[in-house]
């Protein structure tokens, strides 16, 4: 993170870490969801990495109260999850994420 005047801006590395039960969740494929689907193969997915990527950030500060942000990420499915039959044959390894947010902040007095 580094200031240049009334910015900010960020980038850095990212990673995600799944136990077995968040990969088979979300990448696993059991034998009946196989055979109703026709395309796909079942599926048993392990914990582990999940997927790197990098995400950055610029936030403009309009006043001492007020901010906006714009965000953008990349993401690219690793490991158990990229080998997963969910990747390969129905969806994809890589994911692209951007958005923007509006921030006002406040002080309380206890």
């Amino acid at each position: 993170m580094q200031k240049f005047g009334a910015f900010t801006v960020s980038l850095g590395p990212r990673m995600e870490i799944g136990d077995s039960d968040f990969m088979n969740e979300y990448f696993g494929v059991s034998a009946s969801e196989a055979a109703a689907n026709g395309r796909i193969t079942p599926y048993k997915a392990k914990g582990g990495v999940k997927s790197v990527g990098a995400a950055g950030a610029v936030t403009y500060d309009v006043s001492d109260a007020w901010s906006v942000t714009a965000f953008g990420a990349y993401n690219r499915l690793v490991g158990e999850a990229a080998d997963s039959p969910v990747a390969k044959k129905l969806g994809t390894k890589d994911a692209f994420t951007a958005g923007a947010g509006l921030s006002y902040s406040f002080g309380v007095d206890w």
